[in-house]
């Protein structure tokens, strides 16, 4: 779990937390294309915690790549981490207790969700460009205008790709009807750039990227999660699928939260936010139920 914040969370029960977020270099570790000025570690479990640090590229560059990100670019990382802990390490993925997602981008197949498209043009927080140039620069390490306008327009995958089998856990039948209005553009629907899906298709669908595009098999395992996801925000339906998707795979352990009135970032506020800080009580208290059970 990455606490919204910025700092460690201390509290009892076992977490993955990011406490540092530089999801650039832990990308290109996992893809094998090491920078010899980055490093990342794990340590093991001490007071029930296990922490994911990760040290980045240079000071400068590193508050230029973290300032906006906070809490939703930890959520994509702390899910990853637990993924992949769950598939690779499942003794030790038995100390993960929760796993906690606030308002984070979990995959980047899919740019037209309906969330999207309603929040393209939100600026005052966080927009749909502002995820897209994310993970444009974590993948290819720039922002590319080209690059990023393609995905933009969700060209980064086939029309074949859209409809397979890999796509239906982006189920719009997991949202409700209200939020369905917002459709996707037409001019995208069939579209695809052949050339873009074949360089980087296997990059997007890795769950390592896109935790949420993960198989049936490997969510089974994923540690308990909790989720809370507000409405103004571009991402806002994609823990709404993720969950929707667990539940219909009989997972009932864990917890998805929406919160009407508010914003990407609100936790942030919760110095003068009371919904945040009764946002932040409850999830404290979910936290202390789940580990009075270990």
């Amino acid at each position: 779990m990455y606490v919204p914040d910025g700092h460690t969370l201390t509290s009892t029960g076992s977490l993955v937390a990011s406490q540092l977020i530089n999801l650039r270099v832990y990308l290109r570790d996992l893809f094998g294309a090491r920078t010899p000025d980055s490093r990342s570690s794990t340590e093991k479990p001490e007071d029930g915690i296990l922490y994911t640090r990760l040290y980045g590229l240079g000071k400068k560059e590193e508050k230029n790549l973290a300032h906006k990100e906070g809490d939703d670019v930890g959520g994509n990382l702390a899910l990853s981490v637990a993924l992949n802990i769950s598939k690779d390490e499942p003794r030790l993925a038995k100390n993960i207790r929760l796993v906690g997602i606030f308002y984070s981008p979990l995959q980047a197949f899919d740019f037209n969700l309906p969330s999207y498209a309603k929040y393209a043009r939100q600026t005052e927080v966080f927009g749909k460009r502002d995820i897209v140039e994310q993970f444009s620069l974590y993948l290819f390490g720039d922002t590319n205008s080209t690059l990023v306008e393609m995905l933009m327009d969700n060209l980064h995958t086939t029309a074949e790709q859209k409809t397979s089998e890999r796509a239906e856990i982006l189920d719009m039948n997991m949202l409700p009807f209200s939020f369905r209005e917002y459709k996707e553009p037409e001019l995208t629907v069939n579209a695809g750039n052949e050339q873009l899906s074949r360089e980087i298709s296997h990059l997007i669908l890795d769950d390592r990227v896109s935790p949420m595009m993960a198989s049936a098999d490997d969510l089974q395992n994923l540690p308990h999660t909790y989720f809370i996801a507000p409405e103004v925000d571009p991402v806002r339906d994609e823990s709404i699928m993720l969950y929707g998707a667990l539940r219909e795979l009989d997972i009932d352990k864990n917890v998805h939260v929406y919160y009407r009135t508010e914003k990407h970032g609100f936790l942030t506020e919760f110095r003068k936010n009371d919904v945040a800080k009764r946002a932040i009580s409850e999830f404290i208290v979910h936290l202390k139920k789940i580990s009075r059970r270990h």
